[in-house]
């Protein structure tokens, strides 16, 4: 079983993954920048900064992501491209508005609102762009999305019910075939210089 949840910052998605790995004894896989600055020995606020000019960093990470998760069955993967780097028996969208989503970084970083709201907007407006740039890929087009929840809505809780019923449901099918997860291998290893 693979499952892969995607949404903007901010939407639950770290929450929702280790609460449905629980549930159903999966791995979570959840590679982020800030684990990969810590095996570059870089500071994170450094590598967001350098990977404005070099998108090796967006590759090198993608690439870590896909190596975990392929590499162990029985997986739950988070990250913003998590539905579109793999093939996935389940693929989730998690949203919220934006100031919800600023309101929960803010508290949980014990920042101030405003701040982390125009950081958050300018961050996602960011990650759409480079994504679109990257792999030619728009993560608000969800045409791949087997279920999206706001999680503004619904409680960690209820989000994790809904996420492990959908899987349950879906367990018995074979999953359709998706068009990204080769597409990015094969970009990733053009840009890297390696096969």
């Amino acid at each position: 079983m693979r499952i892969a949840i995607s949404g903007l910052s901010g939407c639950g998605n770290t929450t929702a993954c280790n609460n449905v790995a629980q549930a159903l004894n999966l791995k979570v896989v959840n590679y982020t920048f800030r684990n990969l600055a810590q095996d570059m020995n870089l500071k994170f606020e450094d590598i967001l900064e350098k990977r404005k000019d070099d998108p090796s960093y967006d590759y090198l990470l993608d690439r870590k992501q896909i190596d975990l998760v392929v590499s162990q069955d029985n997986t739950i993967m988070g990250s913003r491209l998590a539905c579109w780097l793999v093939h996935a028996d389940l693929k989730v969208w998690l949203e919220a508005p934006l100031r919800e989503r600023a309101a929960r970084i803010a508290e949980r970083e014990a920042r101030d609102y405003y701040e982390v709201l125009v950081e958050t907007k300018t961050r996602d407006e960011y990650d759409i762009a480079q994504y679109k740039k990257l792999y030619d890929i728009n993560i608000l087009d969800h045409d791949e999305i087997d279920l999206t929840i706001n999680t503004q809505r619904f409680h960690a809780k209820e989000v994790m019910e809904l996420i492990v019923n959908a899987t349950r449901v879906l367990e018995r099918r074979k999953p359709p075939s998706a068009k990204y997860p080769q597409r990015i291998l094969d970009t990733i290893a053009k840009k890297l210089g390696r096969k």
